[in-house]
């Protein structure tokens, strides 16, 4: 699973678009040993460090060491933590200061309304990815197979397996990725979360342990280019699996093996559907036209407005 580098360094969480502060109509002494305090002197250790969002990282990890959400703090805003509290509280904190990132501190980050397990053997699931499993989701609902079958290729956290199982319980879906532990996540995911539809995961290389062809592929493989790689954010380089970013000198390796392979692995009629960096879209095009195998291929735009995701459909022999 990968990203780019224009998205890696717009990455915010849906709730730091908002402005909503749970300490904005708390008014307490400056030294009063509270949740509102714990928020303030959080996020000035955070801004020194050099954190975009000092507040919402506080706020968030707070409520994690309390076991609540962010919203419940409000509530519990007179409360004072526990010693023990405290001490996690300053634990996550300093984690943070030193650039881990903040869902493998709280260990679980939500796509598409669920909440994931989440730690460095997988890569953090972003709101970008979510626009996969929607165009994934259309195909489905307009499939005439009674079980259709998916391959998600690269499932990492098994995020997009799992979202499209549970809004799909018809289809089967094959999670495939190379590495044993970051399929050990993707299952404790599929254990935790129960989706109705199916989920079998196999260990492999991109398309090859497929035990049969599919009606759809998607795939979050690696796009990073070697060059990009260098200036990430310094919390990606050291937290997050390089394994599952970086992909050669034009980021297209992982998906041109994956494009080589998938003729024999998907059924007439059938469709894959590629996440990718925004500067990507029209060597996947050429890549996917040059194959000769599909009806139409296009490339669709992210909420912001950049190439994102590119499909090819009506798969057919060439």
């Amino acid at each position: 699973m990968a990203t780019s580098t224009a998205s890696l360094n717009s990455w915010p969480p849906a709730t730091r678009r908002s402005g909503w502060r749970p300490w904005a109509r708390i008014r307490v002494a400056a030294d009063t040993p509270g949740l509102p305090h714990l928020v303030r002197e959080g996020a000035q250790r955070l801004r020194g460090s050099g954190s975009p969002s000092p507040v919402l990282d506080a706020e968030l990890l707070l409520a994690h060491c309390l076991g609540t959400s962010r919203s419940g703090l409000y509530a519990r805003a007179s409360e004072l933590p526990a010693p023990s509290v405290l001490a996690r509280w300053h634990q996550c904190l300093t984690e943070r200061e030193h650039g881990k990132p903040l869902a493998y501190i709280t260990g679980t980050r939500e796509f598409m309304g669920l909440e994931f397990q989440v730690d460095e053997r997988v890569l953090i699931p972003r709101p970008e990815t979510e626009l996969l499993v929607e165009l994934a989701g259309g195909w489905l609902d307009h499939c005439r197979k009674a079980s259709p079958t998916v391959a998600d290729v690269g499932t990492g956290s098994g995020c997009i397996a799992v979202a499209l199982a549970h809004r799909h319980a018809r289809a089967s879906v094959y999670a495939v990725d190379l590495c044993p532990e970051t399929l050990r996540v993707a299952e404790a995911n599929r254990a935790r979360l129960r989706p109705a539809g199916r989920i079998a995961f196999l260990e492999g290389r991109l398309l090859s342990p497929l035990p049969q062809p599919v009606d759809l592929v998607v795939a979050n493989l690696p796009y990073v280019k070697d060059a990009a790689w260098t200036v990430l954010p310094r919390d990606i380089r050291l937290h997050e699996p390089g394994l599952a970013l970086r992909a050669g000198t034009d980021g297209l390796d992982a998906i041109r093996g994956l494009l080589e392979g998938l003729p024999d692995r998907l059924l007439p009629g059938g469709a894959v559907m590629l996440e990718h960096g925004p500067d990507q879209g029209p060597d996947i095009r050429c890549l996917m036209g040059r194959m000769g195998c599909f009806t139409t291929v296009s490339t669709r735009l992210d909420l912001a407005g950049l190439e994102r995701c590119t499909v090819g459909l009506g798969h057919h022999a060439r």
